[in-house]
């Protein structure tokens, strides 16, 4: 298996910033909660989930239970920390998602920022079954990964949303490809990403192939919305580029 070149125990310094820009909250967290079919009295995995945000807004919502699990100690000690300053009943774990096994049956598996940290097929597919073995039958997936099905580096100056994307020509099945993300979304600061992911890039028929191996029978795809509330909070046309690009997708399932 490749060497992964992410360091994630570095990432927790800019991550809570960066998973607070407008993006994230008008883009990624409206668009995943918004095809979360059963939410309220909901057992959820929340996979790859970072500093616990997504999964303290589960609980918020009203789910009954929520267990995180992240490959990054920072990141997982900084959701215990803020758990315990703020308790809403979440579980933290620390453990890379591809060696999590069978834990229980879970309403709803969530895999926000996971699928494209995968370094090859195989570690695809080992995701995939691991949100398979958890879900109970009639459960759902969520995942929120990087459109596959788009594969040109940005045209355009994408900083003011908080990401940048780099593929390389062509991109090809297994490239690499470079996610920066920023905190400071001031468009005309061209200072180094505090965070720059290197991505391997699979096709949307790999993604298909893993989930069917796995043993789901179909995924859906649907793109990134924005929140109308941030749609009314930002300048005319502001979101025009993110909607027409549309950097990121989602991909729902069910056991």
């Amino acid at each position: 298996m490749k060497e992964n070149p992410n360091d994630y125990n570095n990432f927790h310094q800019n991550y809570k910033s960066i998973s607070e820009n407008v993006s994230a909250v008008y883009a990624k967290q409206y668009s995943v909660f918004k095809y979360i079919e059963h939410l309220q009295n909901a057992s959820v995995l929340d996979l790859a989930c970072g500093n616990g945000n997504i999964s303290r807004l589960c609980m918020q919502k009203e789910a009954k239970k929520t267990v995180g699990y992240d490959i990054s100690e920072k990141m997982i000690q900084e959701a215990k920390e803020t758990e315990k300053e703020h308790s809403l009943g979440c579980e933290f774990h620390v453990k890379n998602a591809a060696d999590i096994g069978y834990l229980e049956d879970f309403d709803l598996v969530l895999a926000v920022y996971l699928l494209y940290y995968a370094r090859n097929k195989e570690e695809l597919l080992a995701f995939c079954k691991v949100i398979y073995n958890n879900l109970k039958k009639g459960g759902q997936f969520v995942a929120y990964t990087i459109n596959p099905f788009s594969t040109k580096s940005e045209p355009k100056n994408t900083r003011k949303y908080g990401y940048r994307l780099f593929f390389e020509e062509p991109c090809l099945e297994g490239s690499t490809y470079r996610l920066d993300l920023y905190d400071n979304m001031n468009a005309n600061d061209f200072s180094e990403a505090p965070i720059s992911l290197r991505c391997i890039y699979f096709s949307p028929e790999t993604y298909e192939w893993a989930f069917k191996e796995a043993g789901f029978s179909k995924i859906h795809w649907h793109p990134v919305e924005v929140d109308p509330v941030g749609i009314e909070k930002c300048p005319d046309g502001y979101w025009d580029y993110f909607l027409e690009r549309q950097p990121s997708h989602i991909i729902v399932g069910y056991k």
